[in-house]
C-alpha cells in the first residue's frame, strides 16, 4: 500500500453536481488526467476548471513526494472533495509528542524591610564642674589669758589675731589680721564709731570701718584690706603679718562679720 492515495487503484473521472472527484494512484496518473481533461474541453459546469486541476496536481505531487499518506480516504473525505483528501492525508502524519514545559516556580515576594529608626542625637553632657578645693578648718585657737569676760572683741597684737567672743565665752569667729606692733597699747577699749565706706587722705578706700581707739592724730579701728586705684594693697595670704600703719586690716568677709557683731559700745580687749 506504499505510495497509494486512492482506494480502488483506478484512475477515472466522475462528474456529479458540478463536483470533481479524482482518485489518482500516482503523480504520473495525475498528469494523464490533466491531459485528458484538456483534450475533452468540457464545459465549466461539467468539468473542474483548469486552474483548479493545476492546484490539485501540485498538491498531489507534493503529498506523493513526501510519502506520508498511508491510509485510505474516508467516505467523509471523499464526499468533501480534494480539500478533504488533503486534510485527511496530512492528519495521518504522526507528530512527535510535545514535551510539557515544567511549571514556572513563582519568585517569592520580596520581604519589605522595616524603615531604619533614626538615632536620636546625642545629648552633650554638661562639663564637669570642678569641685573647689576644700578649705581646711583652721585649728581652733583659744582666747588669750587675761582677755576679759563677757561679750567682747579680743585683739592679740603679738600674734596678729582677733576673736569674737559671746557672753557665754563661746567664740563666734577667730581669724588673722594685719596691724602694727605695739599699737594700740594693751588695755580695754570700746567701739566708738562705725562708717562704711571710709577713706584716707591718699585716696584709699576702707570698707566696714569700726573705730575703737584714739591715736596721736587719727582714730584706730578694724576695717577691710584698703583698696587703691589698682586694687587691694595687700593679699589675704599676707594676713597675720604686721603691715599696717596703725589700724587692723581684715579680710572682706571677716570685716563684715565684725561689723555685724559689734554695735557701738562693744568692749575691745587688746593684749600684747
Amino acid at each position: 500500500m506504499s505510495g497509494i492515495i486512492t482506494s480502488n487503484h483506478t484512475s477515472h473521472l466522475r462528474h456529479s453536481n458540478h463536483r470533481c472527484t479524482v482518485p489518482i494512484r500516482r503523480g504520473e496518473e495525475a498528469r494523464q488526467v490533466v491531459a485528458r481533461l484538456h483534450r475533452r474541453r468540457r464545459t465549466v459546469r461539467d468539468v473542474c476548471s483548469t486552474s483548479h486541476l493545476a492546484v490539485l496536481a501540485v498538491a498531489v505531487l507534493a503529498v506523493a513526494a513526501a510519502g506520508s499518506v498511508t491510509s485510505r480516504l474516508t467516505p467523509a473525505a471523499a464526499a468533501g472533495g480534494v480539500t478533504s483528501r488533503s486534510t485527511a492525508a496530512l492528519a495521518s502524519v504522526e507528530t512527535s509528542p510535545r514535551v510539557p514545559t515544567p511549571p514556572r516556580v513563582p519568585t517569592p515576594p520580596r520581604v519589605a524591610t522595616s524603615p531604619r529608626v533614626p538615632t536620636s542625637p546625642r545629648v552633650p553632657t554638661s562639663p564637669r564642674v570642678a569641685t573647689p578645693p576644700r578649705v581646711p578648718t583652721p585649728t581652733r585657737v583659744p582666747t588669750p589669758a587675761s582677755s576679759g569676760a563677757g561679750r567682747r572683741i579680743v585683739y592679740c597684737n603679738s600674734c596678729q589675731r582677733v576673736w569674737l567672743v559671746q557672753a557665754d565665752e563661746s567664740v563666734t569667729r577667730s581669724y588673722r589680721v594685719s596691724g602694727r606692733r605695739g599699737v594700740p597699747r594693751p588695755g580695754t577699749y570700746e567701739v566708738r564709731s562705725k562708717s562704711h565706706p571710709a577713706g584716707t587722705e591718699n585716696g584709699l578706700r576702707l570698707d566696714h570701718m569700726v573705730r575703737f581707739a584714739k591715736g596721736r592724730n587719727l582714730w584706730i579701728g578694724f576695717h577691710a584690706i584698703p583698696v587703691g586705684a589698682r586694687g587691694p594693697i595687700q593679699s589675704q595670704r599676707q594676713l597675720g603679718q604686721p603691715l599696717s600703719h596703725g589700724c587692723v586690716r581684715q579680710a572682706p568677709a571677716d570685716a563684715r562679720a565684725l561689723w555685724a557683731f559689734a554695735p557701738i559700745g562693744t568692749p575691745v580687749v587688746v593684749v600684747a
